[in-house]
């Protein structure tokens, strides 16, 4: 039976994660800065207010994969758990831009956090380089080149 999974995540820019969700190999992904998107629910509820949604019809999910903002600053992950080991993975695993060793929101945060080391090295006026550490891909490096 699915089950809406929420969790928070230590992530407050919802640009950054919308190229993450790109770079998972999710083309549409949809953003709003101000959380006026509505997400569809499993059961077909609504979840509304939403920063970042996913529409499920895209990666053959059972609902919308949504995150919204929390009164920390924070946003959180809105997603069927079946999708987690499901739709979502298939699309991130065949986008081969993933961890197989890692989760759905494991590999979310990796490039996150990888974009994030990307942008800081290009306002210092840098050319920044990525690359995975080995052949599991559980790491990746982020290093700077004179432009």
């Amino acid at each position: 039976m699915s089950h809406l999974l929420v969790c928070e995540l230590n992530m407050t820019d919802a640009s950054t994660v919308a190229r993450a969700l790109r770079k998972l190999g999710f083309t549409e992904v949809e953003i709003s800065e101000v959380g006026e998107l509505i997400a569809k629910n499993y059961n077909g509820s609504e979840n509304t207010a939403c920063s970042i949604v996913v529409r499920g019809d895209t990666f053959g999910g059972l609902a919308d994969l949504a995150l919204k903002r929390q009164t920390s600053g924070n946003l959180a992950l809105y997603a069927d758990d079946m999708d987690i080991v499901g739709g979502l993975m298939r699309v991130a695993h065949a986008s081969n831009n993933s961890s197989r060793a890692y989760g759905f929101a494991d590999n979310l945060a990796l490039w996150y956090g990888t974009l994030k080391a990307e942008d800081s090295v290009t306002e210092m006026g840098m050319m920044p380089v990525t690359e995975w550490v080995s052949d599991k891909r559980e790491e990746m490096r982020v290093y700077a080149e004179y432009a």
